[in-house]
Parts: structure tokens; C-alpha cells; sequence
């Protein structure tokens, strides 16, 4: 009975987040992770988390969202699921970003990357822009020029390929 609890109300908060419902996301994420059901599963726990961290990176709550960081960190070792990985390592991007420690946000934004299966264009795109930004902010004004003349040359292939 519990699992199925902790199933349907995890099947509802990523309803909730693809409807971009972050402020119900939220409160329905705090009551899950109050349940003793969510404790026995370290995935069910960790995507929780995660779906939390998330909405309040996208409301702009960074103190709570560090904290979420804070509780996803000792579990993520025994995280296996790339996409959950991937997404971990994008929040603690925004959360170095939030510091304004770019180096670590750079790192964890290519370790994201390096988990992201296909390469759509637009995606691509905005990948090296967020990369070039991320250099700029920290100083490595080369590093983030090479990164939009990667994006000058993916754009040039497209132009071709489309005449």
C-alpha cells in the first residue's frame, strides 16, 4: 500500500512539474518526503528531491533550493538513472551559479552534458551558449569565445545542409 502511495503521488508532482505547477510541486513534495513510505526508497526519495530542488531553482528560491542539494548529496552515490544524474548535476550547476563559483558550475554543467544522450540542434545550441556565459563569468574570455565560434560553425553546417 505504501509504494503504491509514494508511486501515484511521485506519477502527480511530475504531472505537476511538466504543467510548470512549481508552487504545488512544492507542497506536494513536502508532504511526500513527511511520509515514512518515501524513506524506503532511495530513488523514489532522490527523484523527489530532485522535482523539489528544481521548482524552487525555477521560482528563484535559491536558499531553499541549496538546502534540497544538501539532502540529494549523500544520496546521489546510489543514483544509476542517467537522466536523474544528468538533472542532479544541472541543479547543482544553478546552485554553484547562484554562489557565483563558476568553475564549479562549469564542471558539473559538462558533467550534465556528457550524460545527455541525444544532440538536438536548438539543445546543442543553447548547451555552448550557457557554456560560453559560464567561461565569461569566470574570467576565461577565450575559452568562451571558442565556445560561441562552435555554435557559428554548427549554425553555418545547418544553413548548408538546408541548401
Amino acid at each position: 500500500m505504501a509504494i503504491h502511495y509514494v508511486e501515484q503521488s511521485l506519477h502527480k508532482l511530475q504531472k505537476l512539474y511538466r504543467q510548470k505547477a512549481y508552487h504545488e510541486v512544492i507542497d506536494e513534495a513536502k508532504k511526500l518526503l513527511k511520509s515514512s513510505a518515501i524513506k524506503q526508497n532511495r530513488n523514489q526519495q532522490f527523484h523527489c528531491l530532485l522535482l523539489l530542488g528544481e521548482s524552487y531553482s525555477f521560482q528563484a528560491k535559491f536558499a531553499e533550493m541549496v538546502q534540497i542539494v544538501a539532502q540529494l548529496q549523500p544520496i546521489f552515490p546510489w543514483i544509476k538513472n542517467a537522466e536523474q544524474s544528468r538533472r542532479y548535476y544541472m541543479l547543482m550547476m544553478h546552485c554553484w551559479s547562484f554562489f557565483k563559483q563558476h568553475a564549479k558550475a562549469i564542471y558539473y554543467f559538462e558533467k550534465a552534458i556528457s550524460l545527455q544522450k541525444s544532440e538536438f540542434s536548438s539543445y546543442s545550441n543553447q548547451v555552448y551558449y550557457t557554456l560560453a556565459a559560464l567561461h565569461m563569468l569566470n574570467g576565461q574570455f577565450e575559452q568562451s569565445l571558442k565556445e560561441v565560434q562552435i555554435i557559428q560553425q554548427r549554425q553555418n553546417k545547418q544553413k548548408e545542409a538546408i541548401f
